[in-house]
């Protein structure tokens, strides 16, 4: 209870107390933040007198860590933040009612990117929202306690990343022998370790057996100080071994142990027990399976990561590694076989090859082969193991796969074994008796990430694209008005990608207006005379009395990215699937190459993109446009540029329009920065020719004109310049994203963007002509980079009519009869309850 009052004392201290005038400090690389602070009355450590720390961090989230003694009156306060902005500290001991109050600012270089299990798919690690391949070796206490760097730089040019501590205890350290100084002993070499970027595994029962703690009391002392020293190292993972010298723990003591660590543990290190993988784990708590003697084949956990030794074995070393892999289990290997130049090799090309593929999605299966060894990402890759000269059934399917054998004792001994489809056999290769078996569906030369768009007339058009591995495609649309028993072709374009794939397109005319039609794209010339499957679109209506439906999508991210920001993706595309608008406007920030670092290339995050949102760019002709991270977070337009085909427009179709019905759209690229004089002329030009018309217009673009988010807020040197130019031709919606919330204003009129006149009128019905509406639609499926969070507010100007941070964003727009737009946002929540409305208002011409 007293700690529990105290974290109520600094929470409030935090809200009612200013901090310390200090200079505010900066860790250097590498550097983890201490405090010493000196207590004379307390002669030793009092196990009744805690100092505890809270640390906070942007958007209020708090961090509670304890202090530990250093002898000589000395206490300390170490903390290793978890990203690199500003930090503030609360600290006081619990006998006391001073509380002192410092800050500082992490570093790039000083944040500790822990070893954390991979929340989308359980049985691999991660590193921040990097995937964690474990190059596993089982490690010697005697280079611990030397801090032997030359030895630890030798273990990282051979290929380790991740060292398993051995378990023997009592062995050269003991910290539970009240001597403070034997954590100094561990000290030097945990830095190097952490500054070298490998993972650590260790035991937590570092003492002698006659020292060990008895009881709780003394376990919850002791892994208090523990922790209080080394969970700054953030790369650890720690373990509860089978013993303690030469006595076995029970299960009883165990969970006790468990319990008292994961108490003390505040950075979340995951936690092991080790036990027979055949046994139940001893709770839910326990987060990864360690088997440090046992041998471990095969994996029957797959809830959560195995790591497991790899035989000392030479003859079936290679073998047992395929089959710990092709199961879910992460090796390590025994420090013996670090002399053998040929086995670290052989061992080195294999974990290069697992690396290389998406094995961080993949789980065991047998979904194609009823098979032990099989590890899948179902309909897209899989890597069989064959023991011995067989034939492999696999059924298939309708998918097809590129298959290539390959030789795990020789990398680069690759053979191809053509592309597969249906039910088939193949017979492995002669010469080694242990074989891989790749299976990649994008390889493959199936069409992939097929999406519509237009280039011409929306009402008699039909622009296709997609993507293969190869540039030897006949590059043909097959097509036909829906129902009609005659296919009709259209021949296309390719064109390089800059990353891997190949682009093609092509462009349908002379359509009916408002009419479905059936289509099918080709597949490359190693799969002869193959189409993808039909997919089913419907061209625009025609004149300015046609009603018609469209979405928007932006801010979207990937599904299944390792820092489960993505929560809403598939929710909002599904969402999207399910109202069925008849076109998709786009607002930039798609794949967000710079913090989804599950892929070898942004571009395969690009292909990504495009696979998982096929379901409905296949059938909604999609008009993109460019976001901050499309133009130079780790991606530029110049990448994402040949993927959209849109309207001829300017600056390389940057700026473009189009209409439909009788609405005009706008696609202005504006991104962070004010645009060009020629830029804004263009704009300038194109709205006015619309306004000419008569027509209705929507301007889409990602940086937001006014929004009010702690995100990204509107910047008044663009909105300065660009609400008078909307205001000149008096457009009806400004609609855009990248804060990652909801606002809409009331109808806004004058020139004025500081001050701009408005109605608060109580109903939601505006009069077409009596301002701009400016709407902010985001996220549709990934939260803020800044704190995972849908951003907070800051206060609302009174022109502001509703504004909403509790859930992704779906805006749906109908045109009736080219009279009457009505505009519904739904909230769509990150858990499977429904959606529902928030807002809705109608413009009336």
């Amino acid at each position: 209870m007293k700690i529990k009052i105290v974290h109520l004392f600094l929470l409030t201290a935090l809200l009612c107390f200013p901090f310390a005038l200090n200079a505010q400090k900066q860790l250097a690389r590498f550097e983890i933040y201490e405090k010493e602070i000196v207590r004379k009355d307390l002669k030793e450590p009092d196990s009744e007198v805690e100092l505890m720390a809270t640390f906070t961090e942007s958007f209020n989230k708090q961090h509670f860590v304890k202090g530990f003694y250093t002898g000589n009156n000395i206490w300390k306060i170490r903390f290793s933040p978890s990203n690199p902005k500003k930090w503030k500290v609360h600290y006081q001991f619990t006998d006391s009612d001073q509380v002192y109050y410092d800050e500082f600012t992490g570093t790039q270089d000083s944040v500790v990117q822990p070893v954390e299990i991979n929340p989308i798919n359980t049985i691999w690690f991660k590193r921040a929202v990097y995937p964690y391949f474990v190059r596993g070796l089982k490690i010697r206490w005697e280079s611990i306690l030397n801090n032997d760097t030359d030895y630890f730089r030798q273990l990282k040019l051979q290929g380790f990343n991740f060292l398993c501590l051995d378990e023997i205890t009592g062995k050269g350290v003991s910290l539970a022998s009240g001597n403070y100084k034997e954590f100094d002993k561990l000290e030097p070499a945990l830095h190097s370790l952490w500054k070298m970027g490998f993972g650590v595994m260790m035991p937590v029962t570092l003492f002698d057996p006659v020292q060990a703690p008895r009881g709780k009391r003394e376990w919850d002392n002791y892994f208090s100080a523990f922790i209080s020293r080394f969970g700054v190292y953030r790369n650890i993972l720690f373990y509860i071994p089978d013993r303690i010298g030469e006595s076995f723990i029970s299960a009883v003591e165990k969970n006790m142990i468990l319990a008292s660590l994961l108490a003390n543990n505040p950075y979340s290190h995951p936690v092991s027990v080790s036990s027979d993988l055949t046994q139940p784990v001893i709770n839910r708590y326990v987060q990864f399976c360690y088997h440090p003697g046992s041998i471990q084949v095969l994996n029957e956990q797959t809830k959560m990561p195995v790591i497991a030794p790899l035989p000392d074995d030479n003859q079936q070393l290679i073998p047992n590694l395929c089959r710990m892999f092709t199961s879910g289990i992460s090796a390590f290997i025994e420090t013996s076989l670090v002399k053998d130049k040929l086995i670290l090799n052989q061992v080195n090309g294999l974990w290069s090859f697992f690396e290389s593929l998406p094995y961080f999605e993949m789980k065991p299966s047998t979904d194609i082969a009823d098979r032990r060894y099989c590890l899948g990402r179902k309909d897209e890759e899989y890597i069989l193991l064959a023991e011995r000269k067989e034939k492999i059934r696999l059924n298939l399917g309708e998918n097809y796969y590129r298959a290539t054998w390959i030789n795990p004792f020789n990398i680069s001994d690759k053979r191809d074994a053509g592309t597969l489809t249906g039910s088939t056999e193949l017979l492995t290769p002669s010469g080694s008796g242990c074989w891989l078996l790749h299976l990649s569906q994008k390889e493959s030369g199936f069409p992939q990430g097929i999406h519509l768009s237009w280039t011409k007339k929306p009402e008699n058009s039909l622009t296709v694209t997609w993507t293969t591995v190869s540039g030897s495609n006949p590059c043909l649309v097959r097509y036909k008005e829906k129902g009609a028993p005659v296919w009709n072709e259209q021949k296309g374009r390719s064109e390089k990608s800059p990353g891997r794939v190949y682009i093609h397109w092509a462009v349908i005319e002379g359509l009916k207006p408002a009419t479905e039609y059936e289509y099918q794209v080709s597949a490359d010339e190693n799969i002869p005379n193959v189409f993808s499957k039909v997919y089913m679109s419907k061209t625009a209506p025609e004149g300015k009395n046609s009603s018609f439906t469209f979405s928007w999508i932006t801010d979207t991210g990937l599904d299944g990215r390792l820092d489960n920001n993505a929560t809403g993706t598939i929710r909002v595309l599904n969402e999207v699937l399910s109202e069925k608008p008849d076109f998709l406007l786009g607002g930039g920030d798609y794949a967000y190459a710079n913090r989804d670092k599950r892929f070898r290339t942004r571009y395969d995050n690009f292909d990504r993109w495009f696979s998982q949102y096929q379901p409905a760019l296949s059938q909604m002709p999609f008009m993109a446009q460019f976001g901050n991270h499309e133009l130079y977070l780790d991606e530029t337009f110049e990448d994402w540029a040949p993927y959209f085909k849109h309207p001829d427009g300017f600056r390389n179709n940057k700026h473009y329009s189009f209409d439909v019905g009788s609405i005009h759209f706008t696609s202005f690229c504006l991104v962070d920065y004010l645009p060009d004089q020629e830029e804004l002329e263009w704009l300038d030009n194109d709205l006015a020719k619309a306004r000419e018309k008569g027509q209705w217009i929507i301007v889409y673009h990602h940086e937001p004109i006014f929004a009010y988010g702690t995100s990204h807020a509107s910047k008044p040197e663009i909105t300065n310049v660009i609400y008078p130019i909307f205001r000149k031709h008096n457009i009806d919606i400004s609609l855009y994203s990248h804060d990652q919330n909801y606002e809409r204003t009331f109808p806004l009129r004058g020139d004025d963007a500081v001050n701009p006149g408005f109605s608060p009128t109580e109903g939601k019905v505006y009069k077409k002509g009596e301002g701009t509406i400016f709407m902010k639609v985001s996220p549709c499926g990934k939260k803020s980079e800044i704190g995972n969070i849908f951003p907070l507010f800051q206060q609302s100007p009174p022109f502001m009519a509703v504004r909403d941070r509790t859930a992704h964003h779906l805006a749906i727009f109908s045109m009736q009869e080219g009279n009457k737009l009505e505009v519904r946002i739904y909230n769509v929540p990150e858990d499977d309850s429904p959606k529902y409305l928030i807002d809705r208002f109608i413009i009336v011409r």
